[in-house]
């Protein structure tokens, strides 16, 4: 029986902490529309936004946690500037993993 439970505490506490990985965006962040860079022809460019996730690509397990940490980030930074759509630059896969985008306002 003790071989049986050791790996099921493992998954439990794996779960656990990767449950708590996960970002929610706040109201403003999450209306914003990730956009190509055609559809924003006719919008006001308000800036480049970064964000960074210390999660990455050292444990594979963990590799999109850091994308949408790194990328959540953004988000956030875009809607404290105003934006409504965000088209993506780059996202690095490093320690800290790195999103970038530009920011505009679209009518």
């Amino acid at each position: 029986m003790k071989r049986i439970v050791g790996p099921f505490v493992f998954v439990a506490v794996a779960l656990l902490v990767m449950s708590g990985c996960a970002t929610t965006l706040s109201p403003a962040a999450a209306r914003i529309k990730e956009s190509a860079k055609e559809t924003v022809s006719g919008c006001k460019y308000l800036g480049e936004v970064t964000g960074t996730s210390a999660v990455g690509s050292n444990a594979s397990i963990l590799y999109h946690t850091g994308e949408d940490r790194a990328k959540s980030e953004a988000l956030e930074n875009a809607a404290k500037l105003g934006g409504t759509h965000i088209v993506w630059r780059s996202y690095i896969e490093t320690v800290p993993a790195i999103a970038t985008c530009d920011v505009y306002s679209c009518p």
